[in-house]
């Protein structure tokens, strides 16, 4: 059996759908969804609360936030995800994570995280004209075996035996995960991922 990849969800940037916080709780609960992050760049803190409140408490410890480092004063079991370097929240979160463009950012800041993002590792889904880029396979299996790297960037649960082949231990998916039924999702996940 091959290793299961670490599977992390991400939120549509500004849509939400009327049942997103059900949709991201049924995921959690089912078992094959490992995280959810909220990336919502133009939300208010409030708007962003409001969504986790929604979600339930039993679930916070499964959720990283990519804005709004305040939050994690209120909810203090949420992951926290930087996308530009910049200095920690106040608060140390349970999970940390970073988002990398090059084999050579993982291996920098791999350390100090509990797992990174590397992308874009395929065309994107959710951004027209964001292309993969072609990493040197070298530098980007030493990048993934010094770190927890996350595949971010065009990933669907059909890629996941070339993700391991490539050393990465997580797939991370934002527009795959919301313009495919959800439970069609679940079960491509449960198939390529057990």
């Amino acid at each position: 059996m091959a290793d299961k990849l670490l599977t992390i969800v991400i939120t549509l940037p500004d849509q939400a759908p009327e049942d997103e916080a059900e949709r991201i709780s049924y995921m959690l609960k089912s078992g094959i969804v490992d995280r959810v992050h909220i990336r919502k760049p133009e939300w208010t803190a409030e708007r962003i609360e409001s969504l986790i409140r929604t979600i339930g408490n039993q679930l916070h410890h499964q959720l990283s936030v990519h804005s709004c480092p305040e939050l994690l004063e209120v909810y203090p079991n949420l992951g926290y995800h930087f996308s530009a370097l910049r200095s920690a929240p106040a608060i140390r979160p349970t999970v940390l994570s970073y988002s990398c463009h090059t084999p050579e950012e993982v291996c920098q800041v791999g350390r100090v995280c509990n797992y990174v993002s590397l992308s874009p590792v395929f065309n994107s889904i959710s951004k027209q004209g964001y292309k993969a880029v072609a990493f040197d396979p070298e530098a980007e299996y030493i990048a993934t075996q010094s770190a927890l790297t996350v595949a971010l960037g065009g990933v669907t649960p059909a890629h996941f035996d070339e993700l391991r082949r490539r050393g990465y231990r997580g797939a991370a998916m934002l527009g795959y995960a919301w313009t495919t039924p959800l439970q069609k999702f679940l079960n491509q996940l449960r198939c390529y991922n057990s």
